[in-house]
């Protein structure tokens, strides 16, 4: 008989040293969050659709998903094409050093993934960190916009000779309406609202790399948030962070070193 469970996929865990057992607070009496996860609409759709089940508690995040008797197959295939976003809001500004926080006046978010180039093969004794270094830095952050945004280009250039796009699907966002030319700059205006949470670049035609990267998200347009963590599951992704391996779970534990 087939019976369904739930599998363990993965947990991220946010790590810092005030944290004497890796996860808890300073008091052994009282447990206290200090972060919450928040998935975006798109997936909390795949959420639904491959019965996957989201779990957070104490700076912990785990999701589960429907396996097989084997306790390895997952009843419902993952296209290599999933991203999983999830935003991370900070409800405690003491658990980070203050230093580490983005100025007030500065639309930053700090931006993690499992794209991320790692050394092979991984020691079992290491973290997977989902940032470069040991440990969260300013080399992690990256602009956000709000839902219009505008590129100013030094000089004079034609509408048809930049492109916005998100990145991962090279897909196109449409201009708002007729560049402005003031002084001896272009001003072009695109209207996000709506559109996918990911990276997005501005291409100048003729151009080998993108002239702009940021990051947009609607709930980032509303709120600002600590950061965004991007889960992919193609083929990109190295070998000792991948989610999934020939159709089977391997539950992995993320990490993110905060201090």
């Amino acid at each position: 008989m087939f019976k369904l469970k739930f599998e363990v996929l993965f947990e991220l865990e946010m790590l810092n040293v005030i944290y004497p057992n890796g996860r808890f607070n300073t008091s052994p009496y009282k447990l206290v969050s200090d972060y919450t996860f928040i998935p975006d609409a798109n997936t909390l759709q795949i959420h639904k659709k491959l019965q996957m089940e989201l779990r957070s508690d104490i700076n912990r995040l785990t999701l589960l998903c429907k396996v097989g008797n084997d306790g390895k197959t997952l009843l419902k295939p993952l296209d290599t094409n999933t991203k999983l976003v999830y935003f991370i809001k900070l409800d405690n500004l003491s658990a980070i050093d203050p230093k580490l926080l983005p100025k007030n006046d500065e639309k930053k978010v700090y931006y993690f993934s499992n794209l991320i180039a790692v050394p092979t093969p991984l020691a079992p004794s290491s973290k997977r960190y989902l940032h470069a270094d040991n440990k969260i830095n300013g080399n992690d952050l990256m602009a956000y916009s709000s839902s219009t945004y505008t590129f100013e280009y030094k000089g004079i250039v034609d509408a048809k000779d930049i492109k916005l796009k998100l990145t991962e699907e090279d897909r196109e966002v449409p201009i708002m309406q007729t560049p402005e030319v003031i002084g001896s700059n272009t001003y072009l205006k695109y209207n996000l609202q709506g559109q996918d949470s990911g990276k997005y670049q501005v291409w100048k035609k003729g151009e080998k790399n993108p002239l702009v990267e940021f990051y947009y998200a609607d709930i980032l347009a509303q709120t600002p948030l600590f950061g965004v963590i991007e889960l992919y599951f193609n083929d990109l992704v190295d070998k000792d962070y991948k989610l999934i391996k020939n159709g089977s779970t391997e539950k992995l534990k993320y990490h993110i070193q905060v201090g």
